[in-house]
């Protein structure tokens, strides 16, 4: 049957290489303003954000979607530079 999915050749091509989500930057921590409630760690689907006696961001599973930063109650989340290439 034609029209309907993928042709044989079509289904053979290799996957897009997309570049590293975090290239646009990713979470970092202002620990000044930093309160330690942990609503970050909570709200990362990456589970890049971790805290001890203070957070920590790991820019290897950080991609920059910017949810902790949205969800952080005082304001001590913002987007940094990306990681060097």
């Amino acid at each position: 049957m034609t029209g309907f999915g993928p042709t044989d050749t079509e289904a053979r091509q290799p996957a897009p290489v997309l570049e590293s989500p975090n290239r646009g930057g990713i979470a970092v921590v202002d620990l000044t303003k930093c309160v330690t409630c942990g609503v970050c760690v909570e709200v990362c689907p990456e589970h890049a954000v971790s805290m001890d006696t203070v957070i920590a961001i790991d820019s290897s599973r950080c991609t920059g979607c910017r949810a902790c930063i949205s969800e952080c109650p005082s304001g001590a989340l913002s987007l940094g530079s990306p990681p060097p290439a």
